[in-house]
């Protein structure tokens, strides 16, 4: 007999829009704590964000979800959990392997490989260190997540003193370029065990043919295909003193950031540890399968007994472009770069999984409110077939300034 939950998602951006595009269809009674127009437009009672989450705190819920940053990094996993109720989270302490070095110290204890990097307390300690010649290129990148300055990779050393002059003061690593693939593998963890889920293919940079700057992502190639080497890898954390330690509360979806060789040798990068965006607008299309048990499956995570067989997959592959204002990638410097407002056209004629970012209804028209409007995404048996849903889609929506990529998952 299948449970009814009643499941509240702490999220005050997008996330919830394709998580809720499974969980009602399960017959979940689904809350989020946004005002959200695409989460809203499944049947989820969008209660409003306030920070200190007091508006959902004091109620009886069968499941909590914390999606983003700021539910896990805010105390509030660790409250609803004080009170009892199952809560989906890595928590304050699981959450803070985000952060570039503690990552880099549970990954050097365990058996994935790292490339070389270095710890710098400031800008000037870094520029220092690359003066050194200890470093031929480099990846840049900043110690706190979500930094405004995220990740700069320089080919040569000039570059990246130059780029490091320029940049406020702050805490960041030096990693050594490593050449490949970058390569995301996905689990959730109910405290004693990793169950994998989606393997993901990142897109960062602005343009086709991964040229421009680094952005957050342009979109994401994923499917299913649970690797015993993988699973070999994701194991061996548990190995780690510092992972013991960050992970002894942790319950939910966490990614290991990888590139992986020419050679197959996986190099780990950093950890996800929440629902990352644009991935799980993406994965999404591939857990809805007739008979999904998605909820029970969190309940069974967030209760520190994972039910492998309640996570369904569809089979095939998942291709997912971020539809954005042009400017994006500029916009967390410069606040004014993009042109929003503007009305977005052709939603209704959408005919495949798709997510909003934030949005404002105007006048009865739906309208741009940042420069990450949404993810239009393609599923199918092969990766031909999945792109060719996601760009006859893509087509269809209409916005100011529009841009996205249409090589997402090409060179796979």
């Amino acid at each position: 007999m299948r449970l009814t939950l009643k499941i509240v998602l702490l999220d005050h951006g997008n996330i919830s829009d394709g998580l809720s595009q499974v969980l009602v269809p399960e017959g979940h009674d689904v809350y989020a704590t946004n005002s959200h127009y695409g989460t809203a437009r499944w049947g989820v009672k969008t209660l409003g964000f306030v920070d200190t989450f007091d508006n959902v705190l004091e109620e009886k819920w069968d499941l909590v979800v914390a999606c983003n940053t700021y539910a896990n990094k805010s105390g509030v996993v660790e409250a609803f959990r004080d009170r009892g109720i199952p809560t989906i989270g890595a928590g304050m302490k699981g959450f803070k392997m985000e952060e570039k070095i503690v990552g880099r110290y549970v990954f050097s204890e365990s058996l994935f490989k790292c490339p070389r990097w270095m710890a710098c307390d400031s800008t000037e300690h870094a520029i220092a260190v690359l003066k050194t010649g200890d470093f031929k290129s480099v990846v840049i990148k900043f110690a706190e997540t979500n930094r405004p300055h995220r990740t700069m990779v320089c080919r040569t050393i000039d570059d990246a003193i130059r780029f490091l002059k320029k940049v406020p003061d702050g805490k960041l690593v030096l990693e050594e370029i490593v050449d490949g693939y970058e390569i995301a593998f996905s689990a959730y963890f109910d405290g004693k065990k990793f169950v994998q889920t989606v393997t993901n293919c990142e897109h960062k940079h602005m343009f086709p043919g991964n040229m421009g700057i680094l952005v957050p992502e342009m979109g994401t190639l994923a499917f299913y295909d649970p690797m015993p080497k993988i699973q070999e890898l994701l194991d061996s954390l548990l190995d780690s003193s510092s992972a013991r330690e960050h992970l002894q509360d942790y319950r939910g979806l966490i990614d290991v950031n990888c590139i992986v060789s020419g050679l197959g040798e996986v190099y780990a990068l950093e950890f996800t540890c929440r629902f990352g965006v644009p991935i799980s607008d993406i994965m999404t299309g591939l857990l809805k399968v007739d008979g999904s048990t998605y909820g029970e499956f969190l309940l069974s995570v967030a209760t520190g007994d994972a039910d492998p067989t309640l996570l369904k997959h569809r089979e095939g592959f998942a291709i997912g472009a971020n539809m954005v204002v042009c400017g994006y990638g500029y916009h967390e410097v410069h606040e004014d770069i993009c042109n929003l407002d503007s009305e977005i056209t052709g939603l209704e004629m959408l005919t495949c999984h798709h997510t909003l970012g934030d949005v404002t209804v105007r006048d009865g028209k739906i309208c741009t409110a940042h420069p990450w409007v949404g993810c239009i995404v393609g599923v199918g048996y092969n990766v031909s077939a999945a792109r060719a849903q996601m760009l006859f889609n893509a087509k269809k929506i209409g916005f100011q300034d529009k841009v996205y990529r249409k090589d997402i998952g090409e060179r796979f």
